[in-house]
């Protein structure tokens, strides 16, 4: 062999490896890793990667779920080197397991974006411990929970969340109101429970006051059974952007005009559930409510919505991208076709359970009248016949059925 041959020989047996990579490149490599593998693998391959691995940029987009049967190792590496979470959930397997679980940490405050605490009974203890060890959480998630008063206190010291959910068995409005009035940047508000603890509600109306200038987002999930007096609550809510209420059986002609129709910023409205609202109510409420911003509307279940009311809803919210009427069930064909005639931009329709619906009104505005509806549901909708169904089915259109 020459030494020609051989110089090519040695050159081609050069080859790069992830070591003469840009670090930056390196890091994003890294970015698609879990936190588990990047504490538990690369991490222990050198003292370099193990740097690598611990990058705070590489952090800020990481989760964790920390469970009591979890090895105690990776854990306690986690905590101990992390520099930063996204998002951290805790669940505990039992209440002997919360008192080990945060123990890691010795002292060290983790910087958390959103942190999920799931878990019947915690502990005021507990959840003393964590709003000590965590700092920056912006979103506060309860899971499964029942607190008690002196839980809500415990997590009053959390002052940096934008949000607050609690979902569980049963919420009080006392401890939310002492919660709360912790935390006053909170601006988004979700609660899905069964029900509250029996408390006076004026801590709820209180509290909806105290945020009247800052509240945006407002969900209220599960048989809360809301009265007036919360609906006129809201009405000082000015920035509120989102508002779901899903049983709103208790809600009364009286509380929906006066409570709601001063939102001149909401985007997306859902309520469920209105039993007690004559259609002449529903008629006025939104004739006389500020619709120019609305772009969601669900008013499912809502049994004395008329063709009449729907009309006006169409006419008055023309930039609508989604409506859900399903089982409104005095809904017909002209209903509809009033929606298809002024609501444009539509790409979700929900129609499931409209029962005295024909299909006839899609019939003058089969594709591709309507190019941006692209998700119909007929589900339940037992009069409209097949073959109309499968022509309004096209490419980028689904249909449910």
């Amino acid at each position: 062999m020459s030494d020609v041959d051989a110089d090519h020989l040695e050159e081609a047996e050069v080859f790069p490896t992830i070591q003469d990579l840009p670090e930056e490149l390196v890091i994003y490599i890294l970015s698609f890793l879990s936190s588990s593998e990047l504490c538990t693998c690369v991490a222990k391959v050198c003292t370099t990667w193990q740097d690598l691995a611990f990058t705070p940029s590489l952090w800020r987009s990481k989760d964790y779920l920390c469970r009591g049967d979890q090895k105690i190792e990776e854990r306690d590496e986690i905590f101990h080197r992390a520099p930063c979470l996204r998002c951290l959930t805790i669940a505990p397997l039992g209440c002997a397991d919360t008192s080990s679980l945060l123990s890691a940490l010795k002292g060290r405050v983790l910087p958390v974006s959103e942190l999920f605490l799931c878990g019947r009974r915690l502990g005021s203890e507990f959840y003393r411990d964590v709003s000590e060890h965590f700092e920056g959480v912006e979103k506060l998630v309860l899971q499964d929970v029942r607190l008690r008063q002196d839980d809500y206190s415990a997590l009053g010291n959390l002052r940096s969340m934008t949000t607050v959910v609690i979902s569980g068995d049963r919420v009080s409005w006392t401890g939310l109101q002492t919660l709360l009035s912790s935390c006053p940047d909170v601006s988004s508000l979700r609660i899905g429970v069964m029900g509250c603890d029996g408390d006076d509600e004026l801590a709820l109306v209180e509290t909806l006051n105290s945020m009247s200038t800052k509240l945006t987002h407002c969900h209220f999930l599960g048989p809360l059974g809301l009265s007036d007096r919360v609906l006129q609550s809201l009405s000082n809510c000015t920035r509120l952007q989102e508002l779901e209420i899903n049983d709103c059986d208790e809600v009364s002609a009286d509380g929906l005009l006066k409570g709601l129709m001063k939102l001149p910023s909401l985007e997306k409205l859902t309520l469920i559930s209105l039993y007690n609202v004559p259609p002449s109510a529903l008629n006025e409420f939104f004739t006389g409510m500020s619709l120019a911003k609305l772009h969601h509307l669900n008013i499912a279940v809502c049994r004395l919505l008329d063709n009449e009311c729907l009309r006006t809803i169409s006419e008055r919210c023309p930039n609508l991208l989604s409506l859900n009427i399903r089982g409104c069930d005095l809904i017909t064909d002209a209903g509809v076709a009033a929606v298809l005639d002024n609501c444009k931009k539509l790409h979700t329709l929900e129609l499931w359970g409209l029962t005295n619906l024909t299909g006839e009104s899609f019939r003058l505005y089969l594709p591709p009248s309507l190019p941006a509806l692209n998700l119909i549901d007929f589900r339940y909708c037992s009069l409209v016949p097949q073959e109309l169904l499968r022509k309004l089915e096209i490419k980028g259109r689904k249909i449910l059925w």
